[in-house]
């Protein structure tokens, strides 16, 4: 197994916390698959969107305010042109109060809320858009991993971001175990290629057959689970069959054990009872 601390970003803290997901190496964060996908496929219109959906919108600052209600937060006018929104930070510093002024384009992701007559997103995710520069982040399906406490979210895209980085390297294997008889739909698709699709589907990807676990993809690396879960029972039983064990005959005993008890036994008792001894005679 590759070790987590060739990634950037991880210390002692974070190993600690990605062990309490049963994460101890790079392979088993490739593994850790998402539990739904978050839609940035598409940027949204202000005046379209709906309060408790999640959306993407794009626009640019009108107004930017340190308002103090209880606490002191930011609050940031957008603007698309077609309806405006607030963007409300509880936790901000001067550098980024001074980076959210107005006339700044911005993209942003987040649940959208109604706050009485406006529409508002609380801590969003956000890029600036300059006019010669794209977007960082394209249109996509965002990956929600399951986390432990202390882990966030953008933490863990990150990692596993350069953990498919690190797979993508030639010299890097993950081994494809799937024997010719499996079938031949699943042998096409490669560890590799399953997990990029996985952790990162393409615009035109079947979201919600990605989300009932049963495209291609999910089924190929779920094929081979099963396939190493059922092969490693079998080793165990073959590695047991080999320890020898004395033959013993319990006939007599059963039939004085049987002749005490103040029942009659049933036809499926007699049963169990028969194949327990017949593994009993074994050596």
């Amino acid at each position: 197994m590759t070790a987590l601390s060739i990634l950037r970003g991880v210390n002692k803290p974070t190993t600690d916390k990605l062990a309490r997901l049963n994460i101890h190496g790079v392979e088993d964060l490739l593994l850790h698959l998402p539990l739904r996908y978050q839609d940035r496929t598409q940027i949204r219109r202000i005046a379209e969107l709906v309060p408790g959906s999640e959306a993407l919108i794009e626009g640019k600052i009108v107004r930017t305010d340190v308002v103090y209600r209880g606490r002191r937060m930011l609050v940031v006018k957008v603007d698309d042109g077609g309806g405006s929104m607030n963007l409300r930070f509880f936790a901000f510093s001067q550098a980024q109060q001074h980076s959210l002024r107005k006339d700044v384009a911005l993209r942003c992701f987040g649940e959208v809320r109604r706050n009485g007559a406006v529409l508002e997103m609380t801590h969003p995710e956000y890029e600036f858009v300059r006019a010669k520069e794209p977007p960082v982040k394209q249109l996509s399906y965002m990956p929600v991993y399951p986390l432990t406490a202390g882990l966030a979210q953008h933490t863990m895209r990150k990692l596993v971001d350069q953990a498919l980085l690190w797979l993508s390297d030639p010299e890097h294997t993950f081994e494809d175990l799937l024997p010719d008889e499996a079938p031949a739909d699943l042998r096409e698709i490669s560890v590799k290629d399953a997990l990029q699709y996985i952790h990162h589907p393409p615009p035109e990807a079947d979201i919600e057959l990605l989300l009932e676990g049963g495209h291609l993809m999910q089924q190929r690396l779920a094929f081979e689970e099963l396939l190493a879960r059922s092969l490693s029972l079998q080793r165990l039983r073959m590695q047991m069959m080999r320890h020898r064990a004395p033959v013993i005959k319990p006939k007599k005993l059963f039939a004085q054990v049987e002749k005490r008890l103040p029942f009659r036994l049933t036809g499926a008792q007699k049963r169990v009872i028969a194949e327990i001894a017949g593994d009993m005679r074994k050596p």
